[in-house]
């Protein structure tokens, strides 16, 4: 199975579900890889928009996919905290 190498990026928090960290001890390894292999990168996004992928697009809806899940735990957490608030005040 090939190693799979997570972007690592200085000054940054990144969250991820418990099962992608999961995922990710099984199958990949932490280095920083944001500033390598640049004039490749370079090459590799030309090439995605030569056939044809709108990474502006790709990037614009994996932002308001991440939005709306982050919104979705946000609310969740918040009816928690209601519940658990409720219990608490009736004690």
């Amino acid at each position: 199975m090939p190693q799979l190498t997570l972007p690592r990026c200085p000054h940054t928090v990144t969250t991820l579900p418990e099962e992608t960290c999961e995922a990710f001890s099984d199958h990949c390894t932490l280095a920083r890889s944001v500033d390598a292999n640049v004039d490749e990168e370079g090459r590799v996004w030309v090439a995605l928009a030569e056939v044809g992928v709108d990474m502006p697009d790709v990037a614009v809806t994996l932002e308001n996919q991440g939005v709306a899940a982050f919104e979705q735990s946000f609310e969740q957490l918040l009816e928690a905290l209601y519940s658990k608030r409720e219990v608490l005040e009736t004690r």
